[in-house]
This record gives structure tokens, sequence and C-alpha cells, in this order.
């Protein structure tokens, strides 16, 4: 037998040809799909490949938030505690959520984004925040030696009702963006909550200010004086008046011309006459009566007309708001 002639034939053979051809063009399309890939999946490691076709753009960053990301000179690490798998795909919120936390590392190369699995990594958080209580799904965003721990209520908005409560909006990019400022600002404005004279649940007060960046603490007028870097002071709706060593501290602190005072007085308190007199030497008097709403428009309960939703009457008021459309509640 003549191998060499058979196999010759062999090759001349039309399905041998047309069949080898099919064969090879698989291949070739296999291995640049594969290819693609690759690539693909490289690329979209460092890049926004995606667009955002929702309506209300639910998976974008506001143009607010990208300038700001874009003007970012520090290295930033964003973390979140727990796989990727796990984090987003425990329901449409938390999705959408991974989905904006991945797009600050789009817009910056100084923003590093990583997922740390602590149960495969149980001495990660001993090692690097000891003295945090930290849960699956917190995200911490650090800088240097700075960080800012963000819990998963944070970034949602809860709604609490009979039937038991549940996620009825995403606040990530605000909790986010709040937080870059906050790593990367080097100078805060310090504000002091005074306590000692019976003062009213300030919480709400001081976390929204928090929340805003602002370095927030707390001085007892019956045992410290007011830290000197202190930019500014809040009386939260005292009980009783300020006795003379009160009112000594805070006019002691009020000499220089940069600080602030903020007074919110408690109608409980009749008769104040320390506070009365310190507000009085900056242009403020303080009278006793009451002011309500005498038009049912504008008040939210027809119930009670001390809530009520007021009118912008001077444009200091607006010219830095977002919107001069949303509401104030008096």
């Amino acid at each position: 037998m003549n191998i060499k002639r058979n196999f010759s034939t062999i090759l001349k053979n039309k399905k041998f040809k047309f069949g080898s051809i099919s064969t090879a063009i698989t291949i070739i399309l296999i291995a640049s799909i594969v290819t693609i890939n690759i690539i693909v999946g490289e690329l979209s490691n460092k890049f926004n490949l995606s667009i955002d076709v929702t309506k209300n753009k639910t998976f974008s960053l506001t143009e607010e938030s990208v300038n700001f990301i874009k003007n970012i000179n520090k290295d930033i690490e964003i973390i979140i505690l727990n796989k990727e798998s796990d984090f987003s795909n425990q329901n449409e919120y938390f999705m959408q959520a991974n989905t904006v936390l991945k797009r600050y590392s789009y817009e910056s190369n100084k923003i590093h984004l990583s997922y740390i699995d602590v149960i495969k990594n149980p001495t990660y958080l001993q090692n690097n925040f000891p003295n945090e209580e930290l849960n699956t799904n917190s995200i911490i965003v650090r800088c240097n030696s700075k960080y800012k721990i963000i819990t998963a209520n944070d970034i949602f908005d809860i709604s609490y009702g009979y039937y038991g409560n549940h996620i009825a909006s995403s606040k990530a990019e605000q909790e986010l963006t709040s937080a870059l400022v906050y790593v990367t600002s080097e100078n805060q404005i310090k504000i002091s909550f005074l306590k000692g004279y019976v003062e009213q649940d300030y919480s709400s007060f001081s976390e929204l200010l928090k929340k805003n960046n602002y370095n927030v603490v707390e001085t007892s007028m019956l045992t410290e004086d007011i830290p000197e870097d202190t930019n500014a002071i809040v009386i939260f709706g005292p009980e009783r008046d300020y006795d003379s060593k009160g009112t000594f501290k805070i006019e002691n602190f009020l000499k220089n011309n940069d600080k602030t005072l903020i007074y919110i007085a408690n109608p409980k308190l009749n008769e104040s006459p320390n506070i009365s007199n310190i507000v009085e030497k900056y242009g403020i008097k303080i009278k006793p009566g009451i002011i309500y709403e005498t038009d049912t428009k504008k008040l939210t309960s027809s119930m009670n007309m001390f809530e009520s939703i007021c009118d912008y009457n001077d444009e200091n008021f607006t010219k830095n708001l977002k919107s001069s459309d949303i509401p104030v509640l008096l």
C-alpha cells in the first residue's frame, strides 16, 4: 500500500478540505471570543464601559460628585466587608449601591475599591481596625490614617411600618461623597454641643452635622472648658438657665470674632436672664410670645398650627441651594 499516495488523496478530498476549514474557523472564533472577553474584562476593571439608561440615572454619579472625584490627588481606599457577589446579590438596592460604588473607582485612578471577606480573613479587622465595631456589608473609606465607616443602614433610606421595615431608596452616592470629603479634608470646622443644663435631645442635629463633615464633639459645662480649637458652640434647648460659671465660659469663648454661637431656645424655660444677656450683646433680644400659622394651606396638619411650610423671602437663603422648590418646615 502506498501510504503517501493515500494521504495525498485524503488531502484533496472536498469533505476534508471544507471540514478542516470549518474546524479552523471555529477554533479561531473561539480563541477570538476568549481573547475579547479577557480584554473587555480587564478594561471593565479599569474603565466604566456601561451606559446608564435608567430614567432617573440611578446607576450614575451626579456632576457634583464627578467633579469632586476628578480633583482628588490622594490615594483612597473604599473597602466593602463582604464578597462582591454576596454584597451585590442581596437585592436590587444592594446591586444598585454596588454599581454606584464601582463608578467611584472608574472616575479616578486615585480611588481603589476592594472587597474583603472577613470570614476567610478573620484577622483583617483586628489588624486594621481593632477598636471599631464592624459588621458584614460595612463600608470603610480610608485615606492614609484617616477613615470613615459607613454601615448598610447609612446607604439606604429605611421605611419603618406596622408590618416591618424595608428599604425605600438608596443614598449610596450621598454617603460615599460625604465620606470622601471627610477623609481628604485637612481642615474641619469643629462644633461643640454644650451640656449640663438639661438640654433636649440633639442627636439628629448632631448626626446631620457629622454627615456633612463637621467635627462634632460635646463639652460638659460643669466640668470642662470649651476647647480653644472649637469654631462654633451649640446650646440646644436647655431647661435651666446658665449660672455665672457657665456664662463666663461662653463669654470668654465668644471674645474671638471668628467664633459662633448657635442657640436653640426651650419654650419650657420661662426666664433665662443669663443666656438672654449673652445673646442681647449680639443684637438679639428674647421676648415671650407665641408664633403660629394662620394660613391653612401652609399647615402640615389641620390639628397643629405650630408646624407649617415657610416661604423664602430673601434670595440670600436660596442662592446656594440646589433647589429652592424644596420646602422648609418650621
